[in-house]
């Protein structure tokens, strides 16, 4: 072993000694992770009214405009406004469409990266209970019929 490598069995003798009456456990799961999971972010209403509405109108709006000359005047102003903003809300459509894109992939990244620390979580406290069913194993049998009988031993 190199000179900064921790030799496991010296480690566990030297935490014997110094602390005879500890006990060793693992700790719960917190269910933080486990929620996570049956709440995903891409089932949030929040994400679904953006996916429903983001979408600018192509075009004037085809409110009627009424007959005669104002009905006449409305529709040359509102083509002639519509017109004049046409390239700003173009570009206004790819934006928001770029953020949605973006917010549909960051939620999916979440929801994979909460099952994924769900999944840790579990496999670490799994891993908690088999050190120390091995820490338990290598104990004297005394400590361990201790240990057994509710006592604190070490």
């Amino acid at each position: 072993m190199s000179e900064d490598a921790i030799d496991p069995a010296e480690l566990l003798e030297r935490l014997r000694s110094e602390h005879p009456d500890l006990s060793w456990a693992p700790l719960p799961p917190s269910g933080v992770a486990a929620s996570w999971r049956q709440r995903p972010l891409r089932d949030q209403e929040a994400l679904a009214y953006l996916n429903g509405h983001w979408v600018l109108p192509g075009g004037p709006t085809t409110v009627p405009s009424g007959r005669g000359l104002r009905g006449t005047v409305r529709r040359l102003v509102g083509r002639l406004t519509f017109s004049v903003l046409h390239p700003y809300l173009t570009e206004e459509r790819e934006l928001l469409a770029r953020l949605v894109q973006v917010c549909n992939a960051l939620a999916a990244r979440c929801d994979e990266l909460s099952s994924v620390i769900a999944d840790r979580e579990r496999a670490e406290g799994e891993n908690g209970v088999r050190l120390v069913e091995w820490i338990d194993s290598t104990r004297p049998p005394g400590a361990r019929a201790d240990r057994d009988a509710g006592g604190q031993g070490g």
